[in-house]
């Protein structure tokens, strides 16, 4: 049943997961294939693989979560939510593009550069921007450690080289 006060479209969660969150079945995890729509209050049919190996009753609380690459924006520091890739040109809303998620590449520098050869996070100050990772951001609950600085020193608001390692 959608416990949502939101109608939920066809397949709006496809390619994202299914977790079984509390009673029978709880701790199971499943990738959603497809869904059907259903209005608030109203039963929602989802496919899922790989099946089920404890079976779940109509007590059993779900959640869902999107696919991470659907509905991508500009990474906010300020938002719940986690960078997933770099893109290597600007990218007009509403459009597909390339997605760089680990490997070398170029990251613009921002106000406090990454030390050369040392970790890096997505800047706290201004989106798009790459700063030193800093163990006291990540225990704030912010600014996750997306690769690693290159082999040459950049200066403040230039690019220089990176290797990311968000998603192999």
């Amino acid at each position: 049943t959608n416990g949502s006060a939101a109608v939920c479209t066809d397949n709006v969660f496809q390619g994202g997961q299914l977790f079984v969150t509390d009673v029978t079945g709880e701790g199971q995890n499943f990738f959603i294939k497809s869904h059907s729509s259903a209005a608030a209050s109203a039963t929602i049919t989802v496919e899922i693989t790989p099946a089920v190996h404890v079976a779940m009753t109509s007590q059993s609380q779900c959640g869902f979560v999107p696919n991470p690459y659907y509905g991508v924006q500009l990474y906010d520091p300020t938002a719940e939510s986690f960078p997933v890739g770099m893109t290597n040109k600007a990218v007009t809303s509403g459009y597909y593009f390339w997605l760089q998620t680990w490997g070398p590449t170029v990251g613009l520098s921002g106000d406090e550069p990454p030390v050369q050869g040392g970790p890096i996070a997505p800047s706290s100050v201004t989106a798009g921007e790459l700063a030193q990772y800093c163990v006291n951001t990540v225990a704030a609950g912010v600014y996750p450690m997306i690769g690693i600085a290159g082999p040459l020193a950049v200066a403040n608001t230039e690019t220089g080289p990176i290797f990311l390692m968000i998603c192999p």
